[in-house]
């Protein structure tokens, strides 16, 4: 098997059929399978896959969760299990936009040793419209704008070789164990280790959903998200050699960002809370350190 491409998939009724479709609608001259899991919807899902799944049953394999386990371990669970050379992922509300993605980023793979993964841009979608392209320079994507929050990925336009995110998975346990092992450290992990490509061109399609943690504006959302960010970054730099200064000044940033943006002040339970009291010492400390 050339390429395994991971599906996870909760109550996505409405974008799942376009999803599937641009996956089968390939033209790869390898062999390719599309695993989905259905992570216990409530809606129409699992239906719209196994119908999808009768008609294409050398390429789709399905599976069922009897309980909602999480985007994050499904796709952790399904990689391991994966038998293709390469992984790719796609989300159940996202898209491919060109029929040769798997194609162009497996012979890139295939040429670059040295390269453990592959990514490109991505266009946005909100409700039914195009707009904006991410426009991300291509080459090897930097660490230190990795960690700072300055670029990103997009996890459906992800291509990564297997042993190399087997390496990953044993490298990160404390990720696994508290269920965040996401493209967020995948892209931490793989620029610390200058594995990670990007291509210029947008092969995916985001979708923009209003009610995930992402973009929602529901305050309770907008904390869990910043505190799991944080902390994922905390346990990233903690864990690997990076010059103290900088170490320092990105936990900084970090913190002003989450006071910023997601914490308000006036919460006497967020401010009693473990990370931010942390967060606060460490400013602290930068203040101190920057002033001699």
């Amino acid at each position: 098997m050339d390429v395994s491409v991971i599906m996870p998939a909760y109550n996505a009724e409405k974008y799942i059929g376009k999803a599937i479709e641009s996956v089968l609608c390939q033209r790869f001259a390898g062999q390719y399978e599309l695993i989905i899991v259905d992570d216990a919807s409530t809606d129409s899902t699992a239906d719209i896959i196994a119908s999808y799944q009768s008609r294409y049953p050398n390429i789709i394999r399905f599976s069922k969760n009897l309980t909602n386990k999480g985007a994050n371990a499904n796709r952790y669970d399904f990689s391991i299990k994966a038998q293709g050379k390469y992984l790719a992922f796609i989300d159940a509300d996202d898209m491919w936009l060109t029929e040769d993605k798997l194609q162009r980023q497996f012979d890139f793979l295939e040429s670059h040793n040295d390269v453990g993964a592959v990514c490109s841009n991505a266009c946005y979608i909100y409700n039914l419209d195009y707009k904006n392209k991410s426009k991300e320079k291509g080459g090897l994507v930097p660490f230190n704008e990795m960690i700072a929050g300055h670029t990103d990925i997009f996890c459906s336009s992800l291509m990564c070789r297997n042993d190399i995110y087997k390496r990953m998975a044993e490298d990160s346990k404390w990720y696994i164990d508290n269920n965040c092992f996401n493209d967020t450290l995948w892209a931490l992990w793989l620029s610390y280790n200058n594995m990670l490509y990007r291509m210029e061109d947008a092969f995916s399609a985001y979708r923009v959903l209003d009610n995930s943690a992402c973009h929602s504006t529901d305050k309770k959302k907008k904390d869990w998200l910043a505190k799991r960010y944080f902390k994922e970054k905390i346990c990233f730099l903690l864990t690997h050699d990076y010059p103290l200064d900088e170490k320092m000044d990105i936990i900084s940033d970090e913190y002003d960002y989450i006071i910023k943006n997601a914490y308000y002040a006036g919460e006497k339970k967020v401010r009693a809370t473990k990370t931010f009291k942390a967060g606060k010492r460490i400013k602290d400390m930068v203040r101190i350190i920057k002033r001699k």
